[in-house]
């Protein structure tokens, strides 16, 4: 228990001794608004007397903040410029340093000096060439007018697999009109002068012949288109059931194709034109479109294009083909009937305009003639015979030409 008495006393002391004495004004404020006094530590209580920690730097910051940056040293080379650009006073233009400064600036000189090479180059003209009257520019280009006048016929010279360029055909029309205007007026002035009539038709029948000469020409191409197209229709049908039997059979389209390309005329150059490009690499189905493109006849196009789509589709090639011929077939049946009923009134025209009138107008007219005592020579006669001739040439191209070459 002494031990205990002991602890308690050295507690009391050391309370005593820590124990913050405070002003009596605050005691006694304290006392009257009964506050508990607040004890602070001694660490606490007497801050002033213990002074701020000093902040110690490392050696190497100091060392730092004693040393100062660096001076730029700049290599000698640098300096050196540096001091003759100091020494060497601003060199400015004559006009600048006469000017006063109550001035405007002076503007540069407008002339630019040019190196001798370029100058001599400016100097030297570019010559052209000024094309002659009746030269072959002049030429080439009335061929271009006259080229530009027919826009498809490059595709007609195409489709009817005519091996020239537009103004190629052109220029060979317009040699073909000219030899035929002179050829034609060399005849009829021959005549005239037999006759003993007057020349002055030649310059008008000159003119008259050179045009439609040129006309006639120009219609070659799609006289051959027409053509063509109808020895195509001609064979579509037989060509496409042959090829619908071997399909049916079950030929490939490939081999069914192969078979075509003979004892078929256009048809067959056709097929052979398919093949080929299949043997390049092209698609069956764009070898196919492709030829069809370049082909005149309406029939032939339809049949391939139906062909193509099949393809594309991947329906029954077959089933296709069937349709389309069968509606082909029908169409040839019904451009016959109607040529028919259009050779009627042809035959009637024929009959008058080329077998009555001339026979009985030149009996007439030998009867009038033989009365008003005018001279009636052979001259005359070889006219009419000619005139006669070419009225039965005009008939009889218009019936061949408007008959449909089919076989149904």
């Amino acid at each position: 228990m002494p031990r205990e008495e002991d602890s308690k006393k050295k507690g009391d002391e050391g309370s005593k001794k820590k124990k913050l004495e405070l002003p009596a004004g605050l005691v006694k404020n304290a006392q009257k608004a009964e506050m508990p006094l607040i004890v602070l530590p001694p660490d606490m209580a007497k801050p002033e007397k213990q002074p701020m920690p000093a902040i110690v730097l490392p050696p190497e910051f100091m060392k730092q903040e004693k040393q100062l940056t660096p001076p730029i040293v700049l290599p000698p080379e640098l300096t050196k410029a540096q001091k003759e650009l100091a020494q060497s006073p601003l060199l400015l233009p004559q006009e600048f340093i006469a000017s006063k400064p109550s001035q405007k600036p002076v503007t540069p000189p407008a002339q630019i000096t040019i190196p001798k090479e370029e100058k001599k180059q400016k100097e030297i003209p570019v010559a052209r060439k000024t094309p002659e009257f009746g030269g072959p520019n002049q030429l080439e280009l009335l061929l271009n007018f006259l080229s530009a006048k027919f826009p498809n016929l490059k595709r007609k010279l195409k489709l009817a697999e005519i091996p020239e360029d537009p103004n190629t055909f052109v220029a060979n029309a317009s040699v073909f009109s000219l030899v035929l205007a002179f050829a034609f007026t060399v005849l009829f002035f021959i005549i005239l002068d037999a006759l003993g009539w007057t020349k002055l038709w030649l310059a008008p029948l000159f003119a008259v012949i050179l045009v439609m000469g040129f006309a006639y020409y120009m219609k070659i191409p799609d006289v051959k288109m027409i053509r063509k197209s109808k020895e195509i229709d001609k064979d579509i049908v037989f060509a496409g059931r042959h090829m619908l039997i071997e399909l049916r059979a079950g030929v490939p389209l490939f081999d069914a194709m192969l078979n075509i390309t003979r004892d078929y005329g256009e048809i067959s150059k056709a097929f052979a034109r398919i093949l080929e490009k299949i043997n390049v690499g092209v698609p069956a189905d764009v070898a196919m479109h492709d030829v069809a493109e370049d082909s005149p006849s309406i029939s032939f196009k339809r049949v391939m294009l139906q062909l193509v789509n099949s393809l594309r589709s991947g329906s029954n090639v077959a089933d296709s083909l069937e349709v389309i011929l069968d509606q082909v077939s029908r169409e040839q049946v019904i451009a016959i009937k109607e040529y028919g009923q259009k050779l009627s009134p042809l035959a009637m025209f024929y009959m008058v305009f080329g077998i009555i009138i001339p026979s009985m107008g030149i009996a007439l007219a030998i009867t009038l003639m033989s009365f008003l005592r005018l001279k009636f020579g052979p001259e005359l006669l070889v006219a009419v015979f000619f005139v006669i001739a070419v009225i039965q040439y005009i008939f009889l191209t218009m019936i061949e030409s408007s008959r449909p070459q089919l076989e149904v």
